[in-house]
């Protein structure tokens, strides 16, 4: 019996992660099958950097606190598994490929 395919978005919360965004980016391509920016009003390079990873990215206003961001977010996600993570953050070699 094959076992299906497991799809991944990563969901990417931002404001102003030029700096860190690249390094993230770089670090999850092949992880994942599609990347999501919700981008909270950056006025830097963040969203020209996405763009370049081929991310699909989502503008919004502040909202206060990040539930409503997350639950923003997972609207636009395509598949059942979210990663989600912070600029800063990497993957480790056991968990990168433990998603498959």
């Amino acid at each position: 019996m094959q076992v299906p395919s497991i799809r991944i978005s990563a969901l990417i919360f931002t404001r102003n992660e030029e700096k860190q965004l690249k390094s993230l980016l770089e670090d999850i391509k092949g992880a994942v099958d599609e990347i999501v920016i919700i981008d909270v009003c950056s006025t830097d390079g963040t969203i020209e950097i996405a763009k370049k990873y081929g991310a699909r990215i989502f503008e919004t206003k502040p909202l206060g606190f990040v539930g409503p961001c997350r639950m923003f977010g997972l609207s636009k996600v395509s598949h059942d598994y979210v990663l989600y993570l912070d600029c800063d953050e990497r993957l480790n070699i056991n968990l990168k490929a433990g998603l498959r």
